[in-house]
C-alpha cells in the first residue's frame, strides 16, 4: 500500500489484489451494482481512511473516478465530501483535475452542493425486482413472447460459468460475429464485450443460448448488494445480428424466469448512456443527438431493448468535473480512457 502523497495519511494507492481482499472481507450492505466489474476494466484503487474504496483511472490531466465510491463501514455524508475535497488537494498537488462518471442520484445528492464540482446528467439505469415480477402481468407481455418464440425454435440454454469464458471457441464466434456489427472500438461501460477475471471467477454467472451447435446469445451477470441481499447485474449482452434475432431476448426473458425461482431481489440492466438527458447547454444537445442516432451502436436501440421487458425504475446517472476547469477535457478524458480497440 502506497501513499498518494506523503502530506496526506489517509488517501492510499491499493493493489487490485488488496483491493478485492478489502472487499471481500468485509460484510458489505450495498454495493454500486457495477463495482465488481472494476477488476474487469483494470481500474486502479484509492483506500481513504478504511471507511471508503473507490475505482479510478488516471490521465495525464485528470484522475477520473469511475463511478461511485464503495462505502465499508457506516459512513456520513462528510466522510464522502472529505474523501472528495481530500482528492482534489492531490490532484491539485500534481497539477491535475478530478472529475468522474456513472455517478448515483445518491452521489448526486451528496455532492451537489459541494462547490468544487458540477455535476451533469449522463443517462440512466434500468432495474427490476425478479422476485415479485409477474410474467402473467400485460407488462410482461414481451418476456412471455420471447419465451414462447426460443420454445419454437428449439433454443437451448447454456448455463456454466467455468466453460463460458474466452477460450470456448463457441463464445469467441459469437464475440466476433457481434463484433462486426459495431465500429472497431467499444465503450467498457456501454458494450461490453465477455472477458475472464480470477476475481470474479466463483461470483459471476454466464448463459448462452445454444442452437445447432452453436451460440447466438451470450451474457453474464455481476452480483452485487443491495441492503444485505445478493442482487445481480447484467454486464455483457452480445448477440449475432445476422442469425437467430430472437435470441438475446430471450435468453434475458430465461435470465428473469431463472432469479425468480431464486428469490433474488433486484436484476439491474445496466448503464443506459444519454438516456432522458433535459439540460440545455451544448453537451446534453449533443449527447441527445447521439441517444437519437445511430454511429458506432444505437443507444435508443439498447435503451429500449432493456426497458421492453417491463416492472422497471429507471434511475438517473451522472458526471461530474471541477468548478472553473475545462468540461470539454474531462468529458474527452472520461470518453478516452473507456475505449477499448
Amino acid at each position: 500500500m502506497d501513499n498518494f502523497n506523503t502530506s496526506s495519511k489517509n488517501l492510499n494507492i491499493i493493489s487490485a489484489q488488496e483491493a478485492y481482499s478489502v472487499f471481500d472481507k468485509l460484510e458489505i450492505k450495498n454495493s454500486p451494482y457495477y463495482f465488481l466489474s472494476h477488476w474487469k476494466t483494470q481500474k486502479k484503487f484509492i483506500y481513504y481512511k478504511d471507511l471508503v474504496l473507490s475505482a479510478y483511472d488516471e490521465s495525464s490531466s485528470h484522475i477520473i473516478l469511475a463511478g461511485d465510491p464503495l462505502i465499508l463501514k457506516k459512513a456520513s455524508d462528510s466522510t464522502l465530501l472529505g474523501f472528495i475535497n481530500e482528492l482534489h488537494l492531490y490532484a491539485r498537488s500534481i497539477n491535475k483535475s478530478i472529475c468522474g462518471y456513472c455517478m448515483s442520484l445518491d452521489f448526486f445528492k451528496t455532492h451537489s452542493k459541494n462547490p468544487k464540482i458540477v455535476l451533469k446528467k449522463l443517462g440512466t439505469h434500468l432495474k427490476l425486482c425478479p422476485q415479485t415480477y409477474d410474467f402473467d402481468a400485460p407488462y410482461a407481455k414481451e418476456s412471455r413472447r420471447s419465451l414462447r418464440i426460443g420454445l419454437k425454435n428449439s433454443y437451448k440454454v447454456i448455463k456454466d460459468t467455468n466453460h463460458l469464458n474466452n477460450s470456448n471457441s463457441k463464445l469467441l464466434k459469437l464475440t466476433r460475429n457481434w463484433k462486426k456489427s459495431t465500429l472497431p472500438f467499444r465503450f467498457k461501460y456501454f458494450l461490453s464485450h465477455p472477458t475472464d477475471s480470477k476475481e470474479l471467477q466463483n461470483l459471476e454467472l454466464k448463459f448462452a443460448v445454444e442452437k445447432d451447435n452453436n451460440y447466438y446469445a451470450y451474457l453474464n451477470l455481476i452480483p452485487f448488494f443491495d441492503n444485505g441481499a445478493i442482487s445481480y447485474y447484467i454486464d455483457s449482452l452480445v448477440y449475432d445480428p445476422k442469425n437467430e434475432t430472437h435470441s438475446l431476448s430471450f435468453l434475458v426473458a430465461h435470465v428473469i424466469q431463472h432469479l425468480k425461482e431464486k428469490q433474488i431481489k433486484t436484476l439491474n440492466f445496466g448503464f443506459c448512456p444519454f438516456s432522458k438527458i433535459e439540460s440545455k447547454d451544448i453537451y446534453s444537445y449533443l449527447f441527445r443527438f447521439i441517444y437519437k442516432n445511430k454511429f458506432f451502436f444505437s443507444p435508443s436501440g439498447l435503451h429500449y431493448f432493456k426497458k421492453k421487458f417491463g416492472s422497471q425504475e429507471e434511475e438517473s446517472e451522472f458526471y461530474f468535473f471541477e468548478e472553473n476547469h475545462s468540461k470539454s477535457l474531462a468529458l474527452f478524458n472520461i470518453f478516452s480512457t473507456n475505449l477499448r480497440f
